[in-house]
């Protein structure tokens, strides 16, 4: 059994200024967690467990979770199909997590 965890901010900043008054700053930040374990069936298919979770500074949460079936197809190339409870539609959170809600195939290589 492998444990592993994921961690991603984001925070974006804009300001303005009115000519009849002093500049005001806004940010809103976004905070994206995951936690994972992928469980061994085999010697090529592993079951991998998600939970997954947004919030952001103005006091939203989501979470969810996802479950993934993953078959060795080499060593370093495997194809898996899954289900996520939620997902991520950011451009810049999906760098670093590229969730899709819904259904999922994914094919993956480790180096």
């Amino acid at each position: 059994m492998t444990l592993s965890g994921k961690v991603a901010f984001r925070r974006v900043a804009q300001e303005w200024t009115a000519s009849t008054s002093a500049p005001l700053a806004v940010a809103t930040d976004a905070v994206l967690y995951q936690l994972a374990t992928a469980l061994p069936l085999s010697d090529r298919l592993t079951l991998e467990l998600f939970g997954r979770g947004l919030t952001d500074s103005a006091g939203e949460a989501i979470q969810g979770g996802a479950l993934e079936l993953r078959y060795s197809l080499t060593d370093t190339l495997a194809l898996g199909i899954g289900y996520s409870t939620v997902g991520t539609a950011d451009p810049d959170l999906q760098l670093v997590a590229p969730w899709t809600e819904g259904v999922f195939v994914r094919v993956t290589e480790t180096f």
